[in-house]
């Protein structure tokens, strides 16, 4: 059964590696779909946990999904079939396109692909965001907080680390606030 459960989430992975561009935020709606929805692995909220625990880790978001998930699904075998699975994809396009680049960077097919694929991940992006946005556990100072990380993320050239950690700090002071 584990060896199963292995090579089930080694195929998700490579496939959703595979078949999504525009980086790791693009494939979330897809590994929540594939993991939570087909093969319920594990649920929308704990998937909403291993998304934010992904955000905070260092490294892409996509692979500390993969890894995070595999490990909750089948401890350190599960980790690494993840991991190699979201990650093979991308490390063999790389390696084709280096080979091919002086030729591929000219065609106008592939230029237009490419611009069409940013539509697409936006749209994901958002749908994405939606759809995490209405799973959240939302508190009075949750609008606040993200209109102010919005209008941050829109209008000045802070970095979204600093971000992140000036609304933990204004959620926290906040809470201590709501507490009195």
């Amino acid at each position: 059964m584990k060896d199963n459960k292995l090579f089930i989430l080694f195929k998700t992975f490579f496939k959703i590696g595979a078949f999504t561009f525009g980086g790791g935020y693009s494939m979330i709606p897809f590994i929540e779909k594939e993991i939570t929805e087909k093969h319920k692995f594990i649920t929308s909220e704990e998937m909403m946990d291993i998304f934010s625990i992904s955000e905070c880790t260092p490294g892409p978001v996509s692979i500390n999904c993969a890894t995070f998930i595999g490990y909750k699904v089948s401890g350190f075998l599960g980790s690494f079939f993840s991991t190699l699975g979201v990650v093979l994809p991308s490390f063999i396009i790389i390696l084709l396109i280096s080979i091919f680049f002086s030729y591929f960077k000219t065609l106008s097919l592939v230029i237009k692909f490419l611009k069409g694929i940013k539509v697409g991940v936006i749209i994901l992006l958002s749908s994405c965001v939606l759809k995490l946005n209405s799973k959240a556990k939302k508190s009075t100072s949750y609008y606040p907080i993200v209109i102010l990380i919005i209008l941050l993320s829109l209008f000045t050239n802070i970095g979204s680390i600093l971000i992140l950690f000036t609304s933990i700090i204004i959620y926290y002071v906040l809470s201590c606030l709501k507490r009195r």
